[in-house]
C-alpha cells in the first residue's frame, strides 16, 4: 500500500488544488488560475498550466479546482506565495469581484494546497486532529509528506504512512 500511495503521490508533485473560488458563469478554470497567479505577484501564461478543471464537489467542500503545472519551479511559487492570501477573499480576483451580488452573494477565503492522494488526505486528517488535542502549533505539507511541530523550536515530526505517525504517538 505504501508503495502504491508513493507512486500517486509523485505523480501528484506537479498539482496544486485551489479552494474557496465558486464556479463562474462562463467558468475557465486555467484564466482563474492564471488570474490567481498575478494577485499572488506570479505572471502566468495558458502555456504554464497542462490542466486546470473543477473537481466534483464533496460533503466538506464545494468549489476546488486542481492545476497541473508544466514545471515544477512554477508550482513552487505559486506555493511559496500563497500565504499573500491570508485574510484575502475572492473578491481580490476581478472575474470573481464582477459576479459578486449577482451569481456569488458575498466573498469567501480562498486556499491552495498541495495535492495529496486520498490515503494522504486521510492522514492529514487524522493528523491534524492529533495536533488540537494535543496542543501542537503547527502542521503543514511540503512535497507530499505530512509535518507537525508542536511549538517554533521542537523538531520536526514528517509523515506520510499511518505506521509512522503511530511510532510517534506512542512516545507522546
Amino acid at each position: 500500500m505504501a508503495a502504491i500511495d508513493e507512486i500517486q503521490q509523485h505523480q501528484r508533485r506537479d498539482c496544486l488544488e485551489i479552494t474557496g473560488i465558486p464556479t463562474l458563469p462562463n467558468d475557465e478554470p486555467k484564466n482563474i488560475v492564471m488570474e490567481l497567479g498575478a494577485t499572488l505577484g506570479v505572471l502566468l501564461n495558458e502555456n504554464d498550466i497542462s490542466t486546470a478543471h473543477r473537481l466534483p464537489p464533496t460533503r466538506k467542500i464545494q468549489d476546488r479546482i486542481i492545476v497541473k503545472f508544466v514545471r515544477r519551479d512554477i508550482r513552487e511559487e505559486i506555493y511559496k506565495k500563497r500565504k499573500v492570501l491570508n485574510g484575502k477573499l475572492t473578491d481580490c480576483l476581478p472575474s470573481v469581484n464582477a459576479e459578486i451580488g449577482k451569481s456569488i452573494s458575498q466573498p469567501t477565503k480562498i486556499f491552495i494546497n498541495e495535492s495529496l492522494t486520498a490515503y494522504r488526505k486521510r492522514l492529514f486528517g487524522k493528523i491534524h486532529d492529533y495536533r488540537r488535542q494535543h496542543n501542537y502549533k503547527f502542521i503543514w505539507t511540503a512535497n507530499g509528506k505530512i509535518l507537525l511541530r508542536q511549538t517554533e523550536s521542537s523538531p520536526v515530526n514528517s509523515f506520510t504512512t499511518e505506521e509512522e505517525f503511530q511510532r510517534i504517538i506512542s512516545k507522546d
